[in-house]
């Protein structure tokens, strides 16, 4: 990345402050190695960020990022993949502060992970918006005293496959002849998705089906009325299969044989860094857009939490990216 992102750094509010605590403490303060410091901690998150886009290229880790996407669905892409390269179990992040804000004490000896901090606007002396670019040490909660852990989440499919039906492009209909081994197919003749009446007797089933379905549609964009080439069916395949296993990892719905209904990424393969970033982009946007119909209509929308730094209506992604890439 060019070093010139970090020219217009403003950082005299915390200068100021660690200036006071040094000479509270009778030290002195090197501004210099403190600010080469900051620009160094974002130079390498930058670099780990990009070596874990690029190791996306096998099934494991495309996996691992993808669920660790499933339970931070309000982090940017490139937090999700600094999480996944750090810490791939992780539960919840916290600042140490943070925690001990909550009575919660970090355990002695915890190595703290490295995140991007939401991006800091300021007005240059000429008039210009700049950006201060910066990290953040958290730790996971199983780093923690807390006696407890977050919940599993576990919805009933038959309550994500009410909420998934506001998410499809398309009419839906549950077809009488329609072959169940088949699952949900959508014609052009009709420009309806026919989902086999049979497939109500498996409600998990169904809903895998619908969501397949529905998420390649929704890759398509418009162009779901006309025949694909290989390539875009190649691209909507994976892209639904990514979508579907985020959503159905978000509401704790586990996925069978996923292994051997997914090929290994070869999209990615000779995709550099930033170009899978912006693939990772599309597809958390749009598992957030399902994620977050859903829960509309689960009645499960939530506040925005502080230590998130996506937006709680996905449909405001732009301000999401709030953090850097």
């Amino acid at each position: 990345m060019s070093s010139n992102v970090f020219d217009n750094i403003n950082v005299e509010d915390e200068i100021a402050e660690k200036e006071n605590t040094a000479n509270n403490n009778g030290a002195s303060f090197d501004v210099e190695s403190w600010k080469q410091k900051k620009r160094d901690d974002v130079e390498n998150a930058f670099a780990l960020v990009d070596e874990a886009a690029g190791e996306l290229n096998t099934y494991d880790m495309l996996h691992q990022w993808l669920d660790v996407r499933a339970r931070f669905d309000r982090y940017s892409v490139s937090n999700t993949l600094l999480i996944a390269s750090q810490a791939p179990d992780a539960l919840k992040l916290a600042s140490y502060k943070d925690w001990q804000d909550q009575g919660i004490q970090v355990n002695k000896g915890e190595t703290s992970l490295i995140i991007f901090d939401k991006i800091k606007r300021y007005t240059k002396a000429d008039g210009t918006t700049g950006k201060q670019y910066q990290t953040k040490k958290v730790f996971d909660i199983r780093q923690t005293d807390a006696k407890t852990y977050p919940d599993a989440v576990s919805v009933d499919p038959v309550i994500v496959m009410r909420g998934l039906v506001k998410a499809s492009p398309v009419k839906l209909v549950i077809d009488n002849e329609a072959n169940a081994s088949l699952g949900a197919m959508y014609s052009r003749d009709d420009n309806m998705i026919h989902v086999p009446k049979m497939l109500g007797e498996y409600p998990k089933e169904a809903l895998l089906s619908m969501l397949g379905e529905i998420t390649r549609l929704r890759a398509m964009g418009n162009g779901y009325k006309k025949i694909p080439t290989p390539e875009e069916s190649k691209r909507a395949a994976f892209h639904a299969y990514c979508v579907s296993y985020i959503v159905c990892r978000h509401f704790g719905i586990e996925l069978q044989n996923k292994k051997e209904n997914m090929y290994v990424p070869t999209m990615f393969a000779d995709m550099s860094p930033a170009d899978i970033r912006a693939h990772l982009d599309v597809i958390s946007k749009d598992a957030n857009n399902i994620i977050y119909v859903i829960d509309k209509a689960r009645g499960a929308i939530v506040p925005k939490n502080k230590d998130s730094d996506a937006q709680t209506n996905p449909n405001n992604t732009a301000k999401k990216a709030d953090t850097p890439r």
